[in-house]
């Protein structure tokens, strides 16, 4: 029963962060949201909401994929790049 609780409570949280940031978007990206319900096969918000927490919208799928595709490069580049003395005296 506490695994139910505890799934239940991450569920809650989900729900409650996504819902608010939505109250905060300006109309562009209002017309965003909805053209990624449309392209995600979403009827409603509440449908959008649910497949937002599970990361399976269009955009977070073309998104993650993205991502995937930018890591190896990422890490090449971190193989290959020294920094000058200025740049780690600034971190210093």
């Amino acid at each position: 029963m506490l695994y139910k609780d505890r799934k239940f409570s991450a569920w809650l949280h989900k729900a409650e962060y996504f819902v608010k940031l939505f109250w905060h978007k300006t109309p562009d990206d209002v017309i965003t949201v909805a053209e990624d319900m449309r392209k995600s096969y979403c009827r409603d918000l509440s449908e959008y909401i649910e497949k937002g927490m599970r990361g399976n919208t269009l955009s977070q799928i073309k998104e993650a994929r993205e991502i995937k595709e930018e890591v190896p490069k990422i890490k090449e580049s971190a193989k290959t790049k020294s920094h000058t003395r200025k740049e780690i005296d600034w971190w210093d």
